[in-house]
């Protein structure tokens, strides 16, 4: 990435991108931020907005109580879809993982292409797996926890 410190990638943690084109959006793990930026030529990334990565404006103590926010992220032609979280990680508990009482509830979040929010959907599922349809202007999605072949759709505004 240009325009970053070497040093505030390594501490950004976890992250998950999209890109469409040229477009890219990098979703971080540990803090609730969505981040535009391009692709070069050069298959470089461009951040829009550097200053989101600055690990030195982020809240450290979040990232120490492993507060996850973005799992996954999508992007289709003027969509971006983002499944956020926003509790305290626990499955790294020993083996074997105990889920018994942890939330696992993500919500999905609708913005434009320029990060402006539209919608959130509450599906009250877990760990949910999804997928945008731009053409039907729909969201498929799925509970991994659940069975397969119930999928589900929301259709976009």
């Amino acid at each position: 990435m240009t325009d970053c410190s070497q040093d505030d990638l390594k501490d950004i943690g976890g992250f998950h991108f999209a890109c469409r084109g040229e477009d890219i959006v990098i979703a971080l793990r540990y803090w609730p931020r969505l981040i535009l930026g391009k692709i070069g030529e050069d298959f470089s990334i461009n951040i829009e907005t550097p200053e989101l990565l600055d690990t030195n404006a982020l809240n450290n103590d979040k990232k120490a109580d492993r507060t996850i926010y973005y799992t996954s992220v999508t992007m289709g032609d003027d969509r971006i879809v983002a499944q956020y979280y926003g509790f305290p990680q626990r499955l790294t508990q020993p083996f074997p993982v105990n889920l018994e009482g942890q939330n696992l509830k993500f919500k999905i979040e609708v913005y434009d292409k320029s990060l402006s929010p539209i919608i959130q959907y509450d599906p009250q599922s877990d760990f949910n797996r999804i997928f945008l349809d731009d053409n039907r202007h729909r969201i498929f999605y799925w509970d991994a926890f659940d069975d397969f072949e119930k999928l589900k759709q929301i259709t976009l505004p």
